[in-house]
């Protein structure tokens, strides 16, 4: 599974039309209020499918969301390259944005209850952050390989090569094994009734019959333990290593179940109900249909309720929204704040990829600095605010170390936050709160863009990168006094 996310994460992000789509708005008349209105589109729909497609991944296969969502960026792309017009545009970043919807909470939620199912959970830290460091070198290297393949064929090329990304990253996201908690309980539950169905049998026939009760209860477990793995002793062959052995084990149970019959069972064991030759009502379209908007609805309800009534997972919610959305946002002026730095236009794509190269060391770290007591890594986030407002304000190269740094630590910081989340999720409503999550972060990102462009008009474009550094203090200042106040709490 593990393998599976770091390939998918490859396929996601090797996307060639990256450095060269704005160039193609231009090319095709766009003026700059028009471009500058697509990407409001893009950020909108982003925004208005997070949630919603969050509890879709929790109603539904998140597999499948996550096999279509390539599909949609996909069409957008040929759409760009094949009919090149401000409505394509439109339409593209929107098909772009769903996938991006589609993609937040399905793929977190369905590698974590995945490592859960194989008791693994305490992994998904490292995984989690080794997959988002393959997507941004992933990134870097499509922009190297995006310049001679333009070179060659043009935007027709490279748009060809984006699409077919898309497909190969919507292949292999068929592989991901989509196992549920609702699912093990539920196995649970049958096996546990069957015992004890068959124990109160050996009480009520006597003692001669004791014998043969014992020997009914003992094919009742076998059965039930069969029925609750699906596919008997080789799926416990492979269940042994499932992480390194994804393809020949987890992989192959799960598509030879088949997707049709998994959910099937799940409509069986969830709702109850009738055998498949049973007559068909011409009401069970019209009933089927309320039923999946009350799922939807309740599914929904029940991920807000969970965030509203559990303290550790608001607090993680805002802690993660603000932590992700300063660095992310900066991630993207970071040319910006290099030519206010007087650094020559010929190491600016360095230091631009100095600070990816730090984002992706800090995914590589998580999993170490998961072991770290939350102390620690608040700590870590407000020296690492201050590293960065240093490193801005000292205004030479060599404190621009400090800011690489700075984002390293930033982005351990969230990926951390982020797999503490899934660890405080309860219930079958992860996805939504994961999604919930990632609205906050969304508009958090906006927060940043409108406080940058302001501290910017004071301090120039250093001045917002300074302000975005002290933030970070007084988030890590904030996190430490959080934790004394609980810990002062627990001990009164």
């Amino acid at each position: 599974m593990a393998w599976r996310w770091y390939v998918y994460q490859f396929g996601n992000k090797f996307v060639l039309l990256y450095p060269f789509y704005t160039l193609l708005f231009t090319k095709t008349g766009l003026s700059s209020a028009e471009i500058t209105s697509l990407f409001v589109v893009w950020t909108l729909s982003s925004l208005l499918l997070e949630v919603p497609s969050g509890v879709l991944a929790d109603v539904l296969s998140r597999r499948a969301l996550l096999v279509i969502g390539p599909l949609l960026e996909a069409a957008g792309f040929a759409l760009w390259i094949a009919v090149p017009s401000y409505a394509s545009f439109a339409l593209g970043f929107v098909l772009w944005g769903a996938c991006g919807a589609l993609q937040s909470g399905a793929i977190e939620s369905l590698v974590y209850d995945g490592l859960r199912h194989y008791g693994a959970a305490d992994r998904y830290v490292a995984i989690s952050g080794r997959a988002h460091a393959v997507g941004t070198v992933t990134v870097l290297a499509a922009m190297v390989v995006a310049s001679p393949v333009f070179a060659f064929g043009g935007y027709g090329v490279v748009g060809v090569a984006s699409v077919a990304a898309c497909l190969f990253t919507s292949v292999v996201a068929l592989g991901f094994p989509d196992h549920r908690p609702e699912e093990t309980e539920a196995s649970e539950n049958s096996l546990d009734q069957d015992k004890a169905t068959a124990f109160d049998n050996s009480l009520g026939h006597g003692g001669e019959k004791a014998e043969a009760s014992k020997d009914s209860l003992g094919h009742d477990q076998a059965t039930a333990f069969d029925n609750s793995l699906g596919s008997g002793s080789e799926k416990t062959e492979s269940s042994r290593d499932p992480l390194d052995h994804d393809g020949a084990g987890a992989f192959d149970n799960s598509l030879g179940r088949g997707g049709e019959q998994t959910e099937t069972s799940r409509g069986f064991l969830e709702h109850g109900k009738g055998r498949a030759d049973a007559p068909v009502d011409p009401h069970d379209d019209e009933a089927g249909v309320s039923e999946g908007v009350g799922e939807f609805l309740g599914t929904l309800r029940q991920g807000l309720d969970l965030v509203r009534g559990n303290g550790r997972l608001r607090h993680l919610v805002l802690y993660i929204a603000a932590v992700v959305a300063i660095w992310g946002g900066l991630e993207e002026l970071v040319p910006l704040l290099a030519a206010d730095s007087d650094i020559p236009e010929r190491l600016i794509p360095l230091l631009a990829m100095g600070v990816n190269a730090g984002v992706a060391l800090g995914g590589v770290l998580a999993g170490p600095a998961a072991r770290l007591g939350q102390r620690w890594l608040a700590v870590g986030v407000a020296v690492a605010g201050g590293a960065l407002a240093l490193g801005v304000a000292s205004g030479s190269p060599w404190g621009l170390v400090g800011v690489v740094a700075a984002f390293a630590v930033f982005s351990l910081a969230g990926l951390v936050a982020q797999a503490r989340l899934q660890d405080a999720i309860t219930g079958p409503a992860r996805a939504t709160v994961t999604s919930l999550a990632g609205l906050g972060t969304d508009a958090a990102n906006i927060g940043v863009y409108l406080l940058y462009a302001a501290a910017s008009q004071y301090g120039g474009d250093r001045g917002g990168f300074i302000g975005g550094g002290l933030v970070y203090v007084l988030i890590g200042a904030f996190a430490i006094g959080r934790l004394a106040l609980t810990k002062r709490s627990a001990a009164q």
